[in-house]
């Protein structure tokens, strides 16, 4: 009897053994910013609308990213280089420090190389499937056209989900509230359209929408209403000089 237990329980462990190494490990940051190490001692920050997976165990360094913005500082590996994948795009990484992005609007796909670069190609692409970026410059897949574009970075806020610090100069509050927006995933208006026109030229720390918004009241006059789902600034707002 204890032979066949023994028999048994060998088989289940194998079958075990084979399910665990052939499984992906999936991790959701569950509504908070999240950071864990990789298998491979690469760091990754994931913020809270994020979910990766990868497959057990580690050896190929392939992350996929499924949902939200992550930030990723690459360990160094001689023999392997580290590729993530989504939806649309392989990607193979030749550096440290990376930000992926999903615009949450278009379903835009971007990439900014932050300390090294970075080989991109589109999954089952007909045209254009190749794109290398370089430190400093930022990868936009879009989904409507199915093509690939490189820019110069010029957004210095791309990782403030990650810092909680947030900078403008000589912003118009009208640019300042769509990007508030999409980084707290919240609706913000206006009582004036004059308070489109106030110039935002600061840089602010901040915890939550609403402790950025009572910050940025210390420097344009408004008063901050909360109505149900959204944030409304009240005021007379800052009107243009031919007004």
């Amino acid at each position: 009897m204890s032979t066949i237990i023994g028999i048994v329980a060998i088989i289940v462990l194998l079958i075990w053994g084979r399910y665990y190494k052939n499984s992906y490990k999936i991790i959701s940051a569950n509504k908070v910013i999240t950071t864990i190490y990789l298998p491979d001692s690469s760091l990754l920050v994931m913020n809270k609308d994020a979910k990766i997976k990868y497959r057990r165990p580690f050896k190929e360094r392939r992350l996929h990213v499924l949902e939200g913005d992550v930030y990723l500082e690459v360990a160094y590996h001689e023999e392997k280089a580290f590729k993530l994948e989504d939806k649309h795009l392989k990607i193979k990484l030749k550096g440290d420090q990376y930000c992926i992005k999903r615009d949450k609007k278009t379903g835009n796909d971007e990439l900014t190389a932050m300390d090294g670069s970075a080989r991109t190609e589109i999954k089952k692409a007909s045209g254009q499937s190749l794109l290398t970026v370089k430190e400093g410059y930022c990868m936009t897949y879009n989904v409507a056209t199915k093509l690939l574009q490189a820019t110069e970075t010029t957004d210095n806020n791309y990782l403030s989900w990650k810092t909680g610090e947030i900078s403008y100069v000589n912003q118009p509050l009208a640019k300042v509230i769509p990007a508030l927006e999409e980084l707290f995933d919240a609706s913000i208006k206006v009582s004036d359209h004059n308070l489109n026109y106030c110039i935002v030229s600061d840089t602010f720390t901040f915890n939550s929408i609403g402790s950025l918004l009572e910050k940025m009241n210390n420097k344009i006059d408004f008063e901050l209403e909360r109505k149900k789902e959204s944030f409304v600034l009240v005021g007379k707002g800052c009107p243009m000089a031919d007004e």
